[in-house]
């Protein structure tokens, strides 16, 4: 089994050659990289170390990479409407996304709705799921 190497995933809201890039968090080379669109502020997340997805900007879709696929066919999750934020819980079993005032919760392996939570006035700013994947740490920004 290979070495288990650090790394960092940078998403460019500005980038016309990539939106998603992996970076060696040593010599700072690029290892990988990821096409299509752009990626939305506080969007950027890892599900289950298999997917990355982030939130298309001023779009209503969420863009999802599989890591390991070398064609990097891109999949979209659509939304009701902009997505401004977007996490998933430690275990990968729940995604929760920001869209407009709204909190949207889905439950992964099958991508079910699972609720939607209106908060006050104002955009929602998500931070994490907790580690036992029952608290959601949001606040408004």
């Amino acid at each position: 089994m290979a070495t288990p190497l650090e790394v960092v995933v940078s998403a460019d809201a500005g980038s016309q050659l990539w939106n998603l890039t992996v970076f060696d968090l040593h010599s700072g080379s690029s290892l990988l990289s990821y096409r299509g669109g752009n990626s939305a502020a506080r969007s950027l997340t890892v599900l289950r170390g298999e997917f990355l997805l982030s939130a298309q900007l001023g779009k209503n879709y969420i863009n999802v990479w599989e890591i390991q696929r070398k064609d990097q066919l891109q999949q979209k999750i659509v939304c009701p409407g902009m997505v401004t934020c977007l996490t998933a819980s430690p275990d990968g079993v729940f995604l929760a996304a920001g869209v407009g005032e709204a909190l949207h919760l889905w439950e992964v392996s099958s991508l079910s709705f699972i609720d939607k939570e209106s908060p006050l006035d104002g955009s929602l700013n998500m931070d994490r799921i907790g580690d036992t994947s029952v608290f959601l740490d949001a606040a408004e920004c």
